[in-house]
């Protein structure tokens, strides 16, 4: 099966007719770049590394480095990193300010570390990609746009209407600001627990990609008959919007907004959670942040976040026994295991690569 999703549709619309929408375009001197930094050493690492712990992100030991000033830290200190890295010959990406542009150069230039100019004017690619939202009818299905929450609520409502025989709609639970998180048991009735498959998306807000697969794999599970004998041996949970207040706070305020909307918190009265890393699950480990005003700042505790807490009672409720009685051809008694045998979460890798192409072609 393969996923047509074209991200860049000619509509009109302009980034600064919205009032309050963080614009990261501009004239040369005050447009927002993407640089790609190539670690060759170890110490080119640890810059990086430390570069990290400026946001927050402790997925390096945290070290004394000669090769990085406190001026370089302290003009450092409030980068984006949207791709960590913790290898050489691998890649880190990082979105760089215009204020801030010079001086990075300068200290990348100065501590021998390759990079490039990934993205150029982050702000003209924002731009073009909101020519990708959209206002459809509910009955209908375009993955050549990306859909509002409430217009992606009508669109599972409409399912859920129209597909009744198969198809069941429900609600993990709520956000900060109390919007529902809803999602779709796709499956043919049964008699007894079948094994599941459960899909969720949007944890990250500003990863529109991941929502948009996750309609686009309800379209294609509810229309095309290919999946009818699939659907009759395992359900698929499908929850396409894990974090729904980010998200529109993504769409018509800050494109880059990555968190949930709690808060605020500590003297800078930040709002966010990484709904991500606000599981028990190594909670508070490598790759997290004690820094309510970090992007991966991982909450006030295990489970703090109405969304995660959301999603792991789902995934305890649903997660049955499923009992096998005693077979006389393989001369085993019975056993029971758990319903849910996968778990996906969709997330895009690379924010704004996706949006360079044209078309994005998806083979499953």
């Amino acid at each position: 099966m393969y996923w047509v999703l074209s991200l860049l549709l000619l509509l009109p619309y302009s980034i600064n007719a919205i009032e309050g929408y963080k614009n990261y375009s501009g004239s040369i001197s005050s447009r927002y770049q993407i640089f790609q930094l190539s670690p060759q050493t170890d110490k080119h690492l640890e810059y990086i590394g430390k570069l990290d712990e400026g946001l927050g992100f402790e997925s390096l030991p945290i070290v004394h480095l000669s090769i990085i000033t406190q001026n370089d830290t302290r003009q450092l200190e409030r980068l984006d990193v949207l791709r960590a890295v913790n290898k050489i010959g691998s890649h880190s990406e990082v979105l760089v300010p215009p204020g801030k542009i010079n001086h990075i150069i300068r200290s990348l230039t100065d501590n021998n570390i390759t990079y490039e100019v990934a993205v150029d004017d982050v702000g003209a690619i924002v731009a073009r990609e909101r020519r990708a939202l959209a206002n459809p009818n509910p009955g209908t299905f375009d993955p050549f746009h990306y859909y509002s929450y409430e217009d992606q609520m009508k669109y599972l409502d409409f399912v859920a209407s129209r597909r009744f025989s198969f198809v069941t709609q429900g609600i993990i639970g709520y956000s900060s600001e109390r919007r529902p998180i809803k999602f779709l048991r796709i499956g043919f009735p049964s008699r007894q627990f079948k094994p599941s498959l459960v899909i969720e998306a949007g944890i990250h807000a500003r990863e529109w990609i991941a929502p948009a697969t996750a309609l686009h794999t309800i379209h294609e599970l509810t229309t095309d008959g290919v999946y009818e004998n699939l659907l009759k041996t395992i359900d698929i949970y499908i929850i396409p919007n894990t974090n729904p207040d980010g998200y529109e706070y993504s769409r018509l305020h800050d494109r880059l907004w990555r968190k949930t909307r709690s808060g605020p918190r500590g003297p800078q009265r930040c709002f966010g959670t990484d709904g991500n890393r606000n599981f028990p699950y190594f909670y508070a480990f490598d790759g997290t942040s004690r820094d309510p005003c970090s992007d991966i700042f991982h909450g006030d505790g295990p489970l703090s976040e109405p969304e995660a807490a959301g999603l792991s009672r789902f995934l305890l409720a649903h997660n049955h026994y499923e009992i096998r009685s005693f077979s006389k051809q393989s001369k085993k008694g019975g056993m029971c295991r758990k319903t849910i045998r996968g778990f996906i979460s969709l997330h895009s890798k690379r924010i704004f690569r996706v949006h360079l192409v044209e078309e994005m072609l998806i083979e499953q």
